[in-house]
């Protein structure tokens, strides 16, 4: 079978993110008329992104570089496809991210190129990151993100240039300039994007970036003069060692969601149609279940202010607002939020930052709502996901609940 499309994924100790990479390649792929291969070249690891990566379809490649450039032309060599698509383990494609990049190699116009980035979530400083990256790309016309070609044309180049840091810059300019000698130009996806990971925006800020700008001046302006050696050990803290410095956490957890009052008693709203007896039964066994294996339960309450009473439910001080009386109650984890997904509440969020927990497990209502949008927040920390099917409420239409569950399961998250 012929192979048209070669992706290729440098990987560092990346088990809590490599699939949800190899699922967006996959979605694009489902759309995608061709045959694509995912190679994932396993970089120095120590945990289980090789085995990830195997039992979900990818080629894996041992490399023991510590050079980006090389880690990635070690997946351009043993690629079988006539194009190259190179994206990092952490990120994500869009669904026709594929298709649209054949149809630009196939009309002859150009080279190869790069695509837009957008964050998968957005605060006032990753705006301001989001705002340079798009006014230095449109200056410089030097796209990357999720860089793409043909084999052939990497070749020519030499592959990834080879560089410790700035290799995408730099492999963009190679590019270029090798396009201009075939009439072809460098450009960037129109129609898709990558998701660009937060992950180190989760543990460090989002004004991470212009922070290490301020406090590495000198270092920054050391190398410019051409002493590296602050810069290696910068480059080593912030990437190559990244991933070796974050905690391994077994932790796990169980959250039970908005099992409040309001939405379950007799007196509740006509539009809150849950079996209240049977869901809170089950959703008890599942948090003395979940106890008993050693997952913290943290209960969530949807609160909001008492200016909305009278046109609202759950309002602040009232008896609705309060946890199910039926509810079982096992440990004193209690957070509010005022919005559908609980990861948008700070002290939660921080919470569950300080726990870092490898899975996350989720009970309660609604699954088209609350539920729902905290499983798309737990699916960008990196966790495990997983929904108990039996232990969510659900008051809309079979059709709107089925659509549901598919983008959560293509975004890696598990019904049980």
């Amino acid at each position: 079978m012929k192979t048209h499309i070669s992706v290729i994924i440098p990987a560092h100790n990346e088990e809590k993110y490599i699939k949800r990479c190899m699922d967006s390649i996959k979605a694009a792929d489902s759309v995608f008329p061709g045959n694509t291969e995912i190679i994932v070249v396993c970089n120095r690891c120590t945990d289980r992104t090789e085995s990830i990566a195997a039992e979900n379809g990818a080629v894996t490649i041992i490399n023991e570089d510590r050079c980006i450039a090389k880690v990635r032309n070690a997946g351009i060599e043993a690629a079988k496809g006539r194009i190259i698509v190179t994206i990092d383990a952490d990120n994500r494609m869009t669904k026709n991210t594929l298709r649209e990049i054949y149809s630009l190699l196939r009309s002859g116009k150009y080279i190869g190129g790069g695509a837009p980035i957008r964050f998968e979530r957005y605060s006032f400083p990753l705006w301001c990151n989001d705002i340079l990256c798009r006014v230095s790309f449109k200056l410089t016309g030097l796209y990357s993100g999720i860089f793409w070609a043909e084999k052939k044309t990497f070749d020519a180049i030499g592959g990834f240039a080879d560089l410790k840091a700035m290799e995408d810059v730099a492999t963009a300019k190679l590019l270029k300039k090798y396009g201009k000698t075939q009439g072809k130009k460098y450009t960037t996806l129109r129609r898709n994007y990558l998701i660009n990971s937060t992950r180190k925006y989760d543990d460090l800020g989002d004004w991470l970036y212009f922070r290490l700008m301020i406090e590495n001046a000198g270092t920054l302006i050391k190398a410019g003069f051409g002493d590296k050696s602050g810069m290696e050990k910068l480059l080593d803290d912030m990437f190559y060692d990244y991933n070796d410095r974050q905690k391994k956490s077994e932790k796990k957890a169980l959250l039970v969601i908005d099992m409040q009052n309001d939405y379950l008693w007799d007196k509740r709203k006509a539009m809150f149609t849950y079996d209240t007896k049977k869901l809170t039964g089950n959703v008890n066994k599942a948090i003395h279940e979940y106890k008993g294996k050693g997952y913290d339960i943290i209960y969530i309450k949807h609160i909001l202010p008492k200016i909305m009473w009278g046109v609202g439910f759950s309002i602040r001080g009232t008896k609705g607002a309060e946890l199910y009386s039926d509810l079982d109650l096992v440990s004193d984890h209690i957070f509010e939020k005022n919005r559908s997904d609980t990861y948008t509440a700070k002290a939660f969020r921080e919470f569950m930052k300080a726990q870092d927990y490898s899975e996350v497990v989720l009970c309660g209502v609604d699954e088209c709502g609350c539920v729902g949008a905290t499983a798309k927040g737990a699916v960008k920390t990196g966790a495990k996901v997983r929904m108990i099917e039996d232990c969510i409420g659900r008051r809309f239409p079979d059709k709107k609940v089925q659509k549901m569950r598919e983008k959560l399961k293509a975004s890696g998250v598990k019904y049980i």
